[in-house]
């Protein structure tokens, strides 16, 4: 489940300014220097870093500049994460409190597949899109989110060989699930797709979950 209280650290401007100081300075800097450059008090900066160091956005590191007195401390900022990290990251943070939500609902699990189905309707770009081509489409976009999809050979299933879900879907299968078969049904509608998302098999093994495409036959009721 995501951290939701390092999403809080950022949450504050003066926080933020820090951490992009740090970013910018070019090296090393340490707690008097940082409170200089943003006119802020030396105790502030001192909280500020703690909370940045706690939290995994910089490091803490021994001063190799020889001093007398006790050794000082100098904070550097972390790598930061790929564009593609940091939005799986908040999408994971939206996924949990979303779950949450939902898990109170009358049918958690309908509830959870029409909310997926509407956004996997919007989530596509439709330009120049074929509806011979949307099974690959939607591959493409459980790629993009994490999922290490495989299409079997005729295309009549998607093994999801790796959720990014996983702890959270152990404990609301129903609708995290849910919202992933959702997603996937709104995405092959919105593509004019010939095939569907029968339904979504979770944890065929303990890392493997199986999408089932095929064509509805009439009167097929989950």
């Amino acid at each position: 489940m995501p951290d939701v209280r390092a999403h809080r650290v950022l949450a504050s401007i003066s926080r933020v300014a820090v951490l992009e100081t740090l970013r910018a300075s070019g090296g090393p800097l340490g707690v008097r220097e940082l409170a200089e450059r943003m006119s802020l008090h030396n105790n502030t900066v001192r909280k500020h870093l703690d909370l940045l160091v706690e939290n995994g956005f910089a490091t803490r590191l021994r001063d190799a500049v020889a001093r007398r007195g006790r050794p000082r401390y100098v904070y550097a900022a972390a790598p930061e994460s790929s564009p593609a990290e940091t939005q799986l990251s908040n999408y994971r943070l939206l996924a949990s409190v979303f779950a949450a939500f939902l898990h109170d609902a009358d049918d958690p699990q309908a509830t959870a597949e029409e909310a997926g189905r509407r956004f996997g309707a919007r989530s596509l770009d439709l330009a120049g899109a074929a509806p011979s081509a949307a099974l690959e489409r939607v591959v493409r976009m459980l790629d993009e989110i994490g999922f290490q999809p495989e299409p079997a050979a005729g295309g009549s299933e998607i093994r999801l060989r790796h959720c990014p879900f996983h702890e959270l879907a152990r404990d609301r299968q129903d609708v995290v699930c849910g919202i992933h078969l959702g997603l996937i049904r709104g995405a092959l509608q919105q593509l004019g797709a010939p095939e569907e998302a029968l339904r979504l098999v979770p944890f065929v093994t303990p890392t493997l979950c199986v999408v089932e495409i095929g064509r509805r036959p009439p009167g097929w009721a989950e």
